[in-house]
């Protein structure tokens, strides 16, 4: 069986074909029409066992089929004659193998799809060529583009985050040498100056209250409450607000009913910091 190839100028300049492809994979399993300029139908339908069916004009011809990983290539073995033959293009629709030592190629296209792509001459086939490689070139240059645009993207972040770094430098230094200035011309801050001072002095006062009650109750009402022979109300309250009054200083300690002048300033820094003129 004579097989056909062809002289196609554009596949000298565009090879689109990876290594790392299973040839097993694409070529089985699948009925490939053979493209010719003779109008007879002719496929190759490849077996995983190695074994090839080729009909031409419905007349059908037992050959080999076998991949050699070392150089790359595909030998097809006919009763008459063997073939050697490198992948060069591959995509959906069309597979071209080009013949060892010449610039022949066989072209296969997958009977699948053959009812949207029905080349008729080898002008169609350089038409389709053409259309891919400008596709891919397309895709290329969007793409390049695409990583361009990333890269001053990044940089420009980088170029923002290293200013923004240098500013908020500047402005805890500047902020270092204005901080006085600056809390004694706030009026929340200098409020909460005046309600920390009062509230510093309630809570004096209290104190002192508290101390007294103990002082008292340890000195006076521990003998107070033991006068009564029986059960009493009021002995039960005066023990019973001596025991709650421990913890009720620890809350009073703890608690601040107004916004301090250390947040006030945290607030006041925060601020002046991220602040752009």
């Amino acid at each position: 069986m004579d097989m056909k190839t062809y002289l196609l100028d554009i596949l000298n300049r565009y090879n689109r074909f990876s290594d790392n492809l299973d040839i097993k994979t694409i070529l089985c399993n699948k009925s490939w029409q053979i493209f010719n300029n003779t109008g007879y139908k002719e496929l190759y339908i490849f077996q995983e066992d190695g074994s090839l069916i080729a009909s031409s004009k419905g007349n059908v011809i037992n050959a080999t089929w076998k991949y050699i990983s070392a150089n790359k290539s595909l030998i097809i073995s006919f009763k008459e004659q063997s073939y050697m033959l490198h992948p060069s293009f591959l995509d959906n629709l069309l597979f071209v193998l080009q013949k060892d030592g010449t610039e022949e190629y066989l072209f296969m296209i997958n009977e699948e799809h053959s009812n949207i792509f029905q080349p008729k001459s080898l002008n169609d086939l350089t038409f389709y060529l053409k259309r891919q490689k400008e596709v891919e070139e397309k895709k290329q240059l969007q793409h390049e583009q695409a990583i361009r645009a990333e890269r001053q993207r990044i940089q420009e972040e980088n170029k923002l985050k290293h200013y923004k770094e240098q500013w908020i430098t500047c402005r805890k230094q500047l902020w270092e040498q204005q901080r006085y200035k600056i809390l004694n011309s706030s009026l929340e801050y200098q409020t909460a100056l005046k309600n920390k001072k009062k509230w510093r002095t309630i809570k004096f006062i209290i104190f002192l209250l508290f101390l007294c009650y103990w002082g008292w109750y340890i000195f006076y009402g521990i003998d107070y409450i033991n006068q009564f022979k029986g059960f009493s109300w009021w002995a039960l309250f005066i023990v019973t607000t001596f025991t709650l009054s421990f913890p009720a200083f620890i809350v009073l300690c703890l608690i601040k009913p107004y916004k301090t002048p250390t947040r006030y300033e945290e607030e006041l820094k925060q601020n002046f910091i991220n602040k752009i003129d």
